[in-house]
């Protein structure tokens, strides 16, 4: 009997039948004794075992990244002599114009109804003469100093900074008009293309993102990057440009950590 079993039972199983001689009730040769044993399913029960101890106390739930939001109140610098000219600026460092000054004044005092009763954690922002302006005007209303980070820097328009929007469309009206209805097909001569802005930018606020879950905090940033921060931010599938680009504006997006779970642009 015991050679018969012995030729269809399982390897590693009449180790488990030693320890059944040593019992008060010796093991009988038969299989149903076999069967009624746990050890006959070693590796199940020790299974269970495991699991049952890695099981989470009675009400615990423990929330995913999909769950946590930090909200971003994105805010555009104040305007400079280039906007009021219609210039584009770029990496340029031109500082605010008067204008500009007195919006990132009534910026920094709506700021609090814009928060709704939330603080910010944290005021963080581009290099450049305006959007520093801008930054610490925000600063100084809700007690916070900006920090700086140069991967924020607007993005570079190459040989078009300086020149004129009218002059650009003057010169090349095809171009300009596709660069306006999709911008990520055009790259200014010797300038940065929407791709490399929109990679630069998600390199810099995916450890912000991280760093401050369930908080909210403040990015001032110029445009057209604004326009890319927020297309990244919010999952738009594209970016699209316009004659009259927004000054001195803000808004609040949520954000959850999973940012690019549904896969990378």
């Amino acid at each position: 009997m015991m050679r018969a079993i012995r030729d269809v039972a399982p390897r590693g199983l009449f180790p488990a039948t030693r320890r059944f001689r040593a019992r008060s009730k010796p093991f009988d040769g038969s299989v149903s004794h076999l069967l009624r044993s746990r050890n006959f399913f070693p590796r199940l029960w020790i299974g269970k075992s495991m699991r049952s101890q890695s099981r989470p106390a009675s009400g615990a739930f423990r929330r995913s990244d999909e769950y946590h939001m930090t909200q971003v109140v994105l805010i555009r610098s104040g305007a400079t002599v280039y906007d009021e000219q219609q210039r584009i600026m770029g990496v340029l460092d031109v500082p605010l114009s008067d204008r500009g000054i007195e919006q990132a004044e009534r910026m920094a005092e709506r700021l609090p109804e814009l928060l709704a009763g939330r603080d910010l954690s944290a005021l963080y922002c581009g290099p450049g003469e305006c959007v520093l302006r801008t930054a610490e005007t925000i600063g100084k209303a809700v007690g916070l100093r900006p920090k700086r980070i140069v991967e924020l820097r607007n993005l570079d328009q190459g040989l078009w900074q300086g020149l004129q929007l009218e002059e650009i469309k003057r010169r090349n009206a095809k171009v300009y008009r596709q660069w306006m209805e999709d911008p990520t097909t055009v790259c200014p001569p010797q300038g940065e293309s929407i791709h490399e802005g929109f990679e630069r930018v998600k390199a810099a606020i995916k450890p912000l993102i991280r760093r401050h879950k369930d908080e909210t905090i403040g990015l001032v940033v110029a445009e057209p990057l604004a326009r890319i921060v927020a297309c990244y931010l919010k999952r738009e599938p594209r970016l699209q440009l316009d004659d009259q680009l927004p000054i001195c504006r803000c808004e609040r997006i949520e954000v959850p950590l999973d940012l690019d779970k549904n896969g990378d642009r």
